[in-house]
């Protein structure tokens, strides 16, 4: 009597076995390490919320990439009460994101879960001549997962705690005082800073291109920031058992500085600029911010230029966007899914932004995870 083997006989039989992307379970949200807490700091408007979205569409743009590789990565989003999956979605229509409700503290704040696997696979010749097809046995050399929580707290929330709040008295200022400070706190205590400069308000190149709105704050948007790095380097050495281990710098709206950069022959939009050529450009025209941020002796400082391209008419300026009630905002640049370069889905529902800083930022931050 005879018997008939099937090719996952044989393959059983060889020990080589094929990971079943239908048997793979997503780890339940505590299997994830609680890794370092980020806080992100800036005063109002200079684009804290959209650093954020931008990070979130990279890494869901990273999960389609990855997908059917040897290093596929997921990621996945507790909003904590935060609206950024809305403020994705505003940025695709070409929106930038609503601005942040002040004294919400924490609830405004994110949480991203971060997974990254890598595989090794080999090819064995000879068993796929006999069974008729590509035998490659993966084996994982390492998994990394990561719980960030992101404190993007509102810029006014820093410059009343900071400034304003330690003159408020009697009972209602008590009130403020305390809800403002519980908030302030969990910025404080955080591990790692993604520190916001907005290259528009930058001072020291000529016709400043954009001034500050806010009466309340400082003209010199390095004064404003360096406040805030101030208190935190005084509350880190006198209360924290928290070292700080990584401040990451990025400089938003980047892509305005380019009628100044043609000028003094400097490619501003290389996708590849170095570190070196950001860090002159902060020490240079935001030197209290750079000094504070090399004060506070932290073993990682990275730079990231980045921008969201908006449209401009015919004669360069800026059209703005009143849609979903928003305030006077430019319109972002979005692509056309009938570009003919390239297929039609690499276009679909995105935006022309620097995808690949904020790549570099999302891989810095993946270093604080731990493998799982």
């Amino acid at each position: 009597m005879s018997t008939t083997t099937s090719i996952e006989d044989l393959l059983t039989a060889l020990n080589i076995n094929f990971p079943s992307r239908e048997q793979e379970t997503a780890p339940a949200v505590s299997a994830f390490p609680y890794g370092n807490r980020v806080a992100l700091m800036g005063p109002p408007n200079v684009g804290k919320t959209v650093t954020v979205a931008g990070l979130v569409m990279r890494a869901e743009h990273k999960v389609a990439t990855t997908t059917h590789t040897d290093e596929p990565f997921y990621f996945r989003v507790l909003e904590h009460g935060s609206d950024i999956h809305q403020d994705v979605s505003n940025l695709r229509d070409g929106h930038f994101p609503a601005k942040t409700q002040n004294y919400l503290g924490f609830r405004s704040s994110p949480g991203l879960l971060f997974e990254q696997k890598k595989f090794i696979a080999t090819s064995i010749p000879l068993v796929g001549r006999l069974v008729g097809r590509d035998v490659r046995p993966r084996k994982q050399l390492w998994h990394k997962m990561l719980q960030l929580p992101i404190c993007d707290l509102p810029g006014e929330t820093l410059s009343q705690v900071i400034w304003q709040v330690r003159a408020q008295t009697g009972p209602q200022g008590t009130i403020i005082r305390r809800t403002i400070q519980c908030a302030i706190n969990d910025m404080r205590e955080c591990d790692a800073y993604i520190v916001i400069l907005k290259a528009s308000l930058a001072k020291g190149l000529g016709v400043q291109l954009e001034n500050e709105k806010d009466k309340t704050l400082s003209r010199d948007p390095d004064v404003n920031i360096v406040r805030m790095l101030e208190d935190l380097m005084t509350y880190k050495a006198t209360h924290s058992s928290h070292k700080i281990k990584a401040v990451y710098v990025v400089i938003s709206a980047w892509d305005k500085l380019k009628r100044v950069a043609e000028r003094v022959g400097f490619d501003l939009l290389d996708p590849y600029i170095g570190q070196s050529e950001i860090e002159h450009f902060v020490s240079a025209c935001f030197p209290a911010t750079y000094a504070a941020i090399q004060s506070l002796r932290v073993p990682i400082v990275r730079y990231y230029p980045t921008f969201f391209q908006v449209e401009t008419d015919d004669q360069g300026n800026e059209i703005v966007s009143t849609d979903l009630g928003f305030e006077d905002t430019p319109k972002v640049m979005t692509k056309d899914v009938f570009d003919p370069q390239g297929e039609w889905w690499q276009n679909a529902r995105k935006i022309s932004y620097s995808e690949l800083q904020f790549d570099n930022l999302l891989n810095d931050l993946m270093k604080l995870a731990v493998a799982a």
